[in-house]
């Protein structure tokens, strides 16, 4: 009964996953009218926590993934970030469409189908397993034999697996020195479980991809003197 019990929870967690794969296409399908879009990649190895790091960056959210369960091709998930241009008058807002892609073998053929559209992409390695760092060159090569040149991050993920700080520093410092060979955009590293550092690597690459696409800032509208007129009134009444 328990190995039934099992597979029924299995399966209720698959029909989740289909369920929110609907809504998420829903959402990349139907934008606001005139609304800025990028597309944004994510790859990296498989198990090194892909999905949970877009699952921070767009609900603020952890799930824990039981062993063995990790994402069948590719899962759409989409989001809004505004104030790219780090102005207080700037009100340009982006829906960013993010391919959260399997870093399993047997996936590549179906994920490299989605690296013609993308606009940026965060490569993804688990900072307490050298193994998927030392696979990063083969994913860049791999984006960049359907994208060119696209703007492209390396992000360390489980920070929180590494007790020794020095250990952490060695494992960066790698990854700083892998992600400069290849030309990459930039090298952070983040925790998908405690929150850390994951808003400001997505942000930072979703700025930067903006920013080479020529996406233009909107200013804050101005307010019609009639508003204004009608504000002074309001303020008038609620006085007396």
């Amino acid at each position: 009964m328990l190995i039934i019990s099992t597979k029924f929870e299995k399966i209720n967690k698959m029909g989740s996953w289909v369920s929110r794969l609907s809504k998420n296409k829903k959402q990349i399908e139907e934008p606001r009218r005139g609304e800025q879009r990028l597309h944004l990649i994510v790859i990296g190895e498989h198990e090194v926590g892909k999905s949970s790091l877009v699952e921070r960056f767009v609900e603020n959210t952890f799930t824990s993934m039981e062993e063995g369960f990790s994402t069948i091709g590719v899962e759409f998930r989409s989001t809004r970030v505004s104030g790219l241009m780090k102005s207080s008058v700037d009100q340009t807002t982006v829906k960013v469409l993010i391919w959260d892609c399997a870093g399993q073998e047997r996936f590549h053929t179906i994920i490299r189908s989605y690296y013609r559209s993308a606009d940026c992409a965060v490569i993804a390695y688990d900072v307490s397993n050298p193994h998927s760092l030392e696979q990063v060159p083969m994913w860049v090569n791999d984006l960049r034999e359907f994208t060119g040149t696209i703007p492209f991050i390396v992000l360390g993920n489980k920070t929180d697996k590494v007790k020794d700080p020095a250990e952490l520093v060695e494992m960066t410092s790698r990854a700083a020195e892998t992600a400069d060979m290849l030309g990459a955009d930039g090298c952070m590293s983040a925790s998908a479980l405690e929150g850390k550092g994951v808003a400001e690597a997505f942000t930072a690459i979703v700025r930067l991809s903006a920013m080479k696409s020529n996406i233009q800032p909107v200013p804050q509208p101005a307010v019609k003197p009639l508003e204004l007129e009608r504000s002074s009134r309001s303020q008038k009444k609620s006085v007396w």
